[in-house]
């Protein structure tokens, strides 16, 4: 991943010529499609674009990205033949059918483009998979994934597609009833409107709780190295055709909704295209910013991608965009403007193991538990330093019940053990073998006694 500065660099010198050589300033048209001045442009994602290493090694080992990548791997072995062209909301009643139960979200004032995305996913896989439709909080996974970037929680930073997925595939999302939007714009049809939930306050325990039922169990980025052109769009278009949404970042300019034909149709022009001031007048484009969008669909007749975008229904054709193709590979400066393509194939839910060990523990001793999980740094050898930390009752006896918990979807098997750890670092292996359980559909209390 390019550093943020080397990546953005000449786009900003670009941005600094196109205002020297540009007179007046921008405008959109006033049809109700496009926005009136610069202080009303959609929001997009501020762009935190480079992953901490923390947080790549998280994507890449989490249960969701192993299992997302061995349906990737059976995909690409197929030798079916791609229709021509694909939409996935034939799979839940068609396109009239899905604007009923599967709206287009408005993201409003705040910069939450990439939860908008993620949010759209795990309720187009829930509506597919059977289950119970509902819109996932957005804020909820705002909030996460910010969280999780290590951005200041107070600001609306934005966020990235990365962080958005691992977000659900860590922590899922409740319900948008639970912990519901704070923008007016968006919940106009909420009368009154609820209590304002800002993107800064922390969801409730209960809201973590239920976000358990609605996980994204299943994960795969699909241009992590970067393939060949043709591949990255056959891997996409072959995830669209399964009914897999799939996430993507992307630079967008001006001309992404002020242009003709992206105001009449939706259909987004490459950037450099002219800009609509008034009718008949334009301006050279120029940079905005990124944004994250869901692609929905295909057509090859047109080389173009249907997305869901997240700025109501009154932006493109009723909320959906066409991308062309070569937008998908397009670069300015030999950086690419759309990347981080995630699939996302399955949601579900996941449940919660709590380990319970009674033990009698000496002054500044505190046990773990430490095992095979990438989240405990599994691997080769087991690493202490990321042991899951147990608590007991602050009542000042030797004798304690120390507890801890984690979070797995069903079938997982997990080996394990418990160390303790005095106040100088030096660590005591419980004695005997390793334990282990594969985690059910039911919640579990695995209980030990430590003599």
């Amino acid at each position: 991943m390019f550093d943020f500065l080397t990546k953005y660099f000449p786009i900003f010198i670009f941005l600094i010529l196109t205002a020297l050589s540009s007179s007046g300033e921008l405008s959109a048209a006033d049809d109700g499609q496009a926005f009136q001045n610069l202080s009303m442009q959609p929001k997009c994602n501020q762009g935190y674009d480079l992953p901490s290493r923390q947080m790549l090694e998280k994507l890449l080992v989490h249960p969701a990205a192993k299992r997302g990548k061995a349906v990737s791997q059976t995909l690409h072995a197929s030798t079916e033949t791609l229709p021509t062209s694909y939409d996935m909301r034939t799979a839940i009643g068609g396109i009239e059918k899905a604007a009923e139960i599967f709206s287009v979200y408005d993201q409003g004032e705040v910069g939450s483009c990439t939860a908008n995305a993620a949010a759209g996913a795990l309720q187009y896989l829930r509506i597919l998979q059977g289950l119970q439709n509902y819109p996932p909080s957005r804020l909820f996974i705002y909030y996460n994934e910010r969280k999780h970037l290590g951005l200041d929680m107070s600001q609306d930073t934005g966020a990235e597609v990365y962080a958005a997925v691992y977000a659900v595939a860590e922590f899922g999302a409740c319900s948008e009833t639970t912990w519901p939007y704070s923008d007016p714009y968006a919940y106009s049809k909420y009368d009154p409107l609820p209590d304002p939930v800002f993107f800064s306050q922390q969801p409730n325990d209960a809201c973590y709780k239920t976000a358990l039922s609605n996980v994204a169990l299943a994960y795969d980025q699909l241009d992590a190295p970067r393939p060949t052109d043709d591949n990255l769009l056959k891997a996409i278009k072959t995830h669209l055709h399964q009914n897999h949404p799939v996430l993507m970042r992307l630079s967008i300019n001006y001309s992404f909704w002020n242009n003709d034909e992206s105001e009449k149709a939706g259909v987004v022009p490459l950037p450099g295209a002219p800009v609509v001031v008034s009718e008949g007048e334009f301006v050279a484009d120029s940079y905005y910013g990124p944004h994250a969008l869901m692609l929905v669909g295909y057509d090859d007749d047109k080389s173009q991608f249907t997305a869901r975008n997240s700025w109501g229904t009154v932006t493109g054709d009723k909320g959906y965009c066409y991308l062309p193709y070569d937008y998908i590979n397009y670069s300015i400066y030999d950086n690419f403007t759309c990347s981080d393509f995630f699939s996302v194939s399955q949601v579900g839910t996941i449940y919660t193991i709590t380990f319970s060990v009674i033990a009698t523990t000496l002054g500044g001793q505190n046990i773990f538990v430490v095992g095979d999980l990438p989240k405990w740094g599994g691997g080769l050898g087991w690493q202490t330093n990321q042991a899951l930390p147990l608590s007991r009752p602050n009542d000042g006896s030797p004798t304690s019940t120390w507890t801890g918990s984690i979070n797995l979807a069903p079938g997982q098997k997990v080996n394990y053990k418990y160390i303790r750890i005095d106040s100088l670092g030096k660590i005591l292996w419980m004695p005997g073998p390793n334990l282990s359980f594969t985690s059910s559909e039911n919640h579990q209390t695995l209980t030990h006694h430590w003599e």
